[in-house]
């Protein structure tokens, strides 16, 4: 379900981009979506989508190092999308509701640390949980 979330918040966020600009796909690549070629400048999009309410979500530590550093960034949510399953076991994701911070000014006070990264201890065969 969380794949098919992000790819129709990535749908809708290409639509709405392709009527400003030149929109190249960098979600394999980089820390950011999208690429839009907007007056000149190469505007770095990031895509978040959401079954809930626009409230918050969660940013991986490159995505806000990148938000802080380039000059020209967008965010793009699109919230309360519309999960349906059929009987046959489908899914269908529609709707949405779209909030654009273009550009986007990332605030330090509306962050905050959500997680921890733990490294294990090497695998020791001879005890058992």
């Amino acid at each position: 379900m969380k794949v098919a979330v992000e790819t129709h918040a990535m749908n809708e966020a290409l639509l709405h981009y392709s009527k400003l600009g030149k929109v190249t796909d960098t979600s394999r690549t980089e820390s950011f979506d999208y690429v839009v070629e907007i007056d000149g400048a190469a505007w770095h999009v990031e895509v978040k989508g959401t079954t809930g309410d626009p409230q918050e979500i969660l940013l991986t530590p490159n995505e806000v190092q990148h938000a802080k550093d380039y000059p020209h960034v967008a965010l793009f949510v699109l919230s309360n999308i519309t999960v349906s399953r059929d009987h046959d076991g489908g899914m269908t994701v529609s709707r949405g509701r779209a909030s654009i911070f273009h550009p986007w000014s990332l605030d330090q006070a509306r962050l905050s640390p959500v997680g921890y990264k733990y490294h294990l201890p090497a695998f020791d065969q001879e005890s058992e949980a």
